[in-house]
């Protein structure tokens, strides 16, 4: 099990790594509580550091700011700061202006 997250570390992040491990965890304790398995051999592993993840993509709050103050006086005002306020991205709106 160390050896496949350390080689998974090779392409993943350290959180997915994170995430995958807990899959893991998760499986197995369900098989445990069926006696399928003796034990969880998953508990005894650490983590490895994977490869750094991806750059945010969030504004910052200089970009936020300008943005709302651009939009002062339009009709998309309200929307664009409950968006922001929200912090919902553009591909999850469904309403046209």
């Amino acid at each position: 099990m160390d050896r496949w997250l350390a080689d998974k570390a090779k392409e993943l992040s350290t959180r997915t790594l994170r995430e995958l491990r807990s899959i893991l965890v998760r499986s197995i304790s369900r098989a445990q509580a069926r006696d399928k398995v003796k034990r969880s051999v998953v508990l005894l592993c650490e983590i490895p550091k994977g490869k750094e993840g991806r750059p945010s993509k969030s504004l910052t709050l200089d970009q936020a700011e300008a943005i709302r103050k651009a939009s002062e006086g339009t009709a998309l005002h309200a929307y664009i700061v409950l968006s922001l306020l929200l912090g919902a991205r553009t591909e999850e709106h469904m309403i046209t202006p």
